[in-house]
């Protein structure tokens, strides 16, 4: 994979009341989801994770061997780095918490280099390096495009997809607006305003399930489907 320009950004500020535990540090075959998507991930070499605080984030990525870059002793509302093998993970607590996944957005495009960016849920555990590479192709592929967005089941997956850095303009603007008229900032209304390429699995070569990859971990019944695809998977 030519990785020059691409970064990646997960979304992990939700508060998983549903769930009742954090989505993104949930074990499925022995491995916190962050880290299983990090280990999908691992061609591009610069991660911002928008998370909630960071701390919880930071002793899991240690405990893997991620080390701090500069060890200021920062609390949880400020952005940590680390680093390992030349790649870095740049944890970012979110500046107002609940505000959705578009603020993660947001607040994720505000930190990354790379004009290509995977943007994906903190709680997608099955993610694979073949769908990376496959749709953040598509997108540098066609430059009229601003993302590339799965459409499973009747549903785009909007966090679960390819974006231009510079939908962090739109995205900012549509934020703000929806604060200002106290409508949900939802993701649907951002795509909206977007040039957008919708692909299922026929377009996708090689993806198998791609309903698989975009289920993320909401409920205590999608943690058991969870833990049961993974014993299915050997992963």
């Amino acid at each position: 994979m030519n990785t020059l320009g691409r970064s990646l950004v997960v979304l992990a500020g939700g508060s998983s009341r549903r769930l009742g535990q954090q989505k993104t540090l949930v074990e499925i075959g022995d491995r916190a989801v962050i880290l299983r998507i990090l280990d999908a991930t691992s061609e591009i070499s610069e991660v911002v994770v928008a998370v909630r605080e960071t701390w919880r984030h930071l002793l899991v990525l240690e405990a893997d061997g991620w080390q701090r870059m500069v060890d200021s002793g920062a609390p949880a509302t400020e952005t940590v780095v680390l680093g390992r093998g030349g790649r870095t993970v740049r944890l970012v607590a979110d500046p107002e918490p609940d505000l959705g996944p578009l603020a993660g957005l947001v607040s994720g495009l505000a930190n990354v280099s790379g004009r290509l960016v995977l943007v994906v849920a903190g709680d997608l555990p099955f993610m694979t390096a073949e769908f990376v590479e496959e749709i953040l192709d598509i997108l540098g592929h066609d430059l009229e495009l601003d993302a590339v967005v799965p459409f499973v089941s009747g549903r785009a997956q909007p966090l679960c997809a390819a974006y231009r850095a510079e939908v962090r303009e739109p995205a900012t603007k549509f934020l703000e607006s929806s604060l200002a008229t106290d409508q949900p900032p939802a993701m649907a209304g951002l795509l909206e305003q977007l040039s957008v390429r919708y692909v299922g699995s026929d377009a996708l070569s090689g993806q198998g399930d791609l309903a698989r990859l975009t289920r993320g971990i909401n409920t205590p019944e999608d943690l058991e489907w969870a833990h049961r695809e993974s014993e299915l998977l050997g992963a």
